[in-house]
């Protein structure tokens, strides 16, 4: 139940950066809900090996590097969702700073 609560927020968090940030665009509730679906499993799949993969470099930044990390899974979320559209690499980390935020 936990899982489906925070996937729906997450999905209206992702509808509401849609209206404020111009580059980021979703068709409608329904495509907000498989964003938030595939962003959960890719964070659980592909996130913990891309970490793993870039250790080095990540302890060399003091951890900033994760901020690139996340910004690869939402554009994986991109790519495999239609009707989920980011333009521009600014508006994809916007949009991963202001769903860490306000999660």
């Amino acid at each position: 139940m936990k899982t489906i609560t925070k996937i729906i927020i997450t999905a209206l968090i992702a509808i509401i950066l849609s209206e404020i940030i111009s580059g980021v665009y979703i068709d409608n509730l329904w495509t907000a809900i498989w964003v938030a679906i595939t962003i959960a499993i890719l964070n659980v799949t592909i996130k913990p090996i891309l970490i793993v993969l870039t250790m080095p470099i990540t302890l060399l930044t003091f951890g900033f590097f994760l901020l690139v990390v996340n910004v690869m899974v939402i554009s994986l979320a991109d790519a495999f969702v239609d009707g989920f559209a980011v333009r521009r690499l600014y508006f994809l980390v916007f949009h991963y700073l202001f769903v860490d935020i306000l999660l």
